[in-house]
């Protein structure tokens, strides 16, 4: 459920909903709900279905508008445009599904350090990115590097592209979900929610960084 949520999020977190202004904190937090359970996989094949199935949401999400070239101007069934639609998300979210079972084959989930952790997946995820982009004549709708033409990260759009920007995007998404795992198994708070006191801090800062006009500080 959780999963699908955070597909659908990052899918939202692109222009097309909101009359073109893009929601980079949106998509940090729907995929920080795959980092989040990437962070607790204890197999590799765990981590590849959960990957798919929040690629498949997150892509589904972003490119329904397929549908409506297949359906409305192709001619095609209604049913069979759906399923069209659905099948070429699930091919396509094999790229991040292979991203999430590297990512937990190569550090792992409890025994590997945070900053081995993020750079594995965040490299892993913009290796799946590039490949969606550029194999078999490319796919590259909605890129997650897209959702932060808006916010903090664009002052960096000179020196970085759209797969860096995603890099960065799924690199703070995970070291999110180490930083509220971390703190659940703490006990200095000796039985307070610190886990929720984390999650309102990183959403907190986040919309923070959403606000029009912040990013111009950082220009």
């Amino acid at each position: 459920g959780w999963l699908c949520l955070g597909g659908l999020a990052q899918a939202l977190a692109l222009a097309w909903p909101w009359g073109g202004q893009s929601l980079p904190a949106l998509q940090i937090i729907g995929m920080a709900t795959l980092a989040a359970h990437l962070s607790h996989c204890q197999k590799a094949k765990t981590a590849f279905w959960h990957s798919w199935w929040f690629a498949t949401m997150w892509l589904v999400g972003t490119f329904w508008w397929l549908f409506i070239s297949l359906h409305t101007y192709g001619g095609m069934h209604a049913l069979l445009a759906a399923l069209a639609v659905v099948l070429l998300a699930a091919a396509l979210a094999l790229y991040y599904a292979s991203a999430g079972w590297a990512t937990v084959k190569i550090v792992g989930s409890e025994r590997s350090s945070t900053a081995a952790s993020i750079f594995v997946f965040a490299s892993a995820w913009t290796l799946a990115e590039i490949a969606r982009a550029v194999l078999f004549t490319g796919f590259p709708w909605g890129a997650v590097g897209y959702a932060h033409v808006d916010g903090v990260l664009s002052s960096l759009a000179p020196c970085l592209g759209a797969y860096d920007k995603g890099w960065v995007a799924a690199a703070t998404a995970l070291a999110i979900a180490h930083a509220i795992r971390q703190d659940h198994h703490s006990s200095k708070y000796q039985g307070k929610p610190a886990s929720l006191m984390w999650v309102g801090l990183a959403l907190a800062s986040l919309l923070v960084l959403q606000l029009p006009g912040y990013k111009h500080n950082f220009s």
